[in-house]
């Protein structure tokens, strides 16, 4: 694990440098008017961090670690797997024909469904739909499509 350590801190470190330069040819803006390069190089400077530790961390340990990690596949959840990708799928269809709170209401309480109470998955759908609405709609003012009943 160690040396995998140190490959991966070198690989994302590097994968840092590309994307602090790329940004640096970016505008930057200041942080009242950014450009489109500052968050590209905040991001890049915080990914530089993180693989620097990762580095430092792997250089340090003295032993290389014994334990492997065997892989274990739950065959039983790939089918909840694929129902909640189907899910997914069928709302990105679903969308713009049925508006956002219709679709993402049900979607939401569909993949809730496993709550043992029954009202938990429709309460926590309707608080999600909602704060996602003030939050895009109201707040950043983007427009949602309208469903058949003229509701976003």
């Amino acid at each position: 694990m160690k040396r995998k350590d140190q490959i991966s801190g070198v690989f994302w470190f590097l994968i840092s440098l590309i994307v602090i330069q790329q940004s640096l040819s970016m505008r930057l803006g200041t942080f009242r008017s950014p450009g489109s390069g500052l968050i590209p190089l905040i991001w890049g400077v915080i990914l530089a961090i993180l693989s620097v530790i990762i580095i430092i961390k792997a250089f340090l340990r003295t032993t290389e670690s014994t334990y492997r990690m065997q892989p274990k596949v739950d065959w039983s959840s790939l089918g909840k797997l694929g129902v909640v990708i189907g899910i997914l799928l069928a709302f990105t269809f679903i969308f713009s024909y049925l508006g956002f709170f219709f679709s993402s209401f049900w979607i939401l309480v569909f993949l809730f469904r496993d709550s043992r109470k029954w009202w938990v998955p429709f309460f926590i759908a309707a608080l999600t739909v909602v704060s996602c609405f003030l939050l895009f709609h109201v707040f950043l003012q983007i427009q949602f499509p309208r469903g058949p009943w003229g509701i976003q």
